[in-house]
């Protein structure tokens, strides 16, 4: 089945964004959309039916991560490759920077079925 009509917006800024939510009628429904999502699926069995989606992967401002006095700020629209080699994160949590990488289990656990778990104890 074929999604139903929609418009799309490739948005280049926080501003933009904030317009392209802001306007229309209130029976448009309106979607952020940035990657990883599980809308697209929905939308081609009719069972999300956005009149726009905002595509807001090239919005510089909201990559990015700093640190803050004691504080690490991962913005919204940080890759996870990005962060997973960040020297920010490598120096404030070090731990999380040693966790395996999730890029690296995510294949494993969209292939793993309720029968083989992912990680399994040592014996």
């Amino acid at each position: 089945m074929k999604p139903a009509e929609f418009d799309y917006l490739r948005a280049g800024g926080i501003a933009e964004i904030c317009d392209a939510l802001a306007d229309g009628s209130e029976d448009e429904e309106r979607k952020i959309i940035a990657g990883g999502q599980t809308l697209a699926p929905l939308m081609a069995m009719r069972l999300a039916r956005p009149s726009l989606l905002i595509d807001i992967n090239d919005v510089e401002e909201l990559k990015g991560i700093a640190a803050i006095g004691d504080s690490l700020i991962v913005r919204a629209g940080t890759r996870q490759r990005y962060a997973e080699h960040s020297p920010e994160i490598a120096a404030h949590l070090p731990l999380l920077g040693r966790a395996p990488a999730s890029s690296r289990a995510r294949p494993r656990a969209a292939s793993a079925s309720s029968r083989r778990p992912i990680f399994s104890k040592a014996r």
